[in-house]
């Protein structure tokens, strides 16, 4: 709940002509968190709760990084320290958190479980590429994700390497 609001207080300074919008994506944000939250706090065990949980918490950072970069480089630049490293982590977090919802939450919807044995190379590729993903993404020279604001794509990254590229490019096709 902090994070949202946090992240539309944010919103509002960076752009608030898309007001609504924003706090329809903190809605979104909210419920599933309350969906996560019911679930694992119902079924524990249950892995689909925690991986609601856990992606909305990266999506809701994510949004969160990102509008704290667009204000610290764009909308009063050099107000706030490390702007470009947040605006990273923030496209980091953010996709992290859609492709664990995407992938996992897919893969072991409904009981938590693999539909068979057959099905675990499966989940370790996913690991796998989710963990080189992450790592080209955060070494990339440029943010390569536009995020709340396409100027952000061309902030550079104060971790980037010029190879990570070519393992990017690879990944992502």
């Amino acid at each position: 709940m902090a994070i949202a609001i946090v992240t539309l207080l944010f919103q509002m300074k960076n752009a608030p002509s898309e007001l609504l919008s924003d706090i329809f994506n903190a809605l979104v944000l909210l419920a599933f968190a309350t969906v996560g939250s019911l679930i694992a706090s119902r079924r524990p065990q249950n892995p689909i709760g925690w991986i609601f949980c856990i992606s909305t918490l990266l999506w809701a950072l994510g949004n969160v990084l990102q509008e704290y970069a667009v204000y610290a480089l764009f909308t009063v630049p050099g107000s706030l320290p490390a702007g470009a490293l947040m605006g990273v982590f923030g496209g980091w977090a953010g996709g992290m958190g859609w492709f664990l919802m995407l992938t996992f939450l897919l893969l072991l919807f409904p009981n938590g479980h693999l539909p068979s044995p057959r099905w675990r190379p499966l989940a370790w590729l996913i690991v796998v590429l989710l963990a080189a993903y992450s790592i080209a993404f955060l070494l990339a020279p440029t943010n390569n994700q536009s995020g709340p604001d396409p100027r952000l794509a061309t902030v550079r990254n104060p971790m980037g390497i010029s190879s990570a590229n070519d393992l990017l490019d690879l990944l992502t096709g």
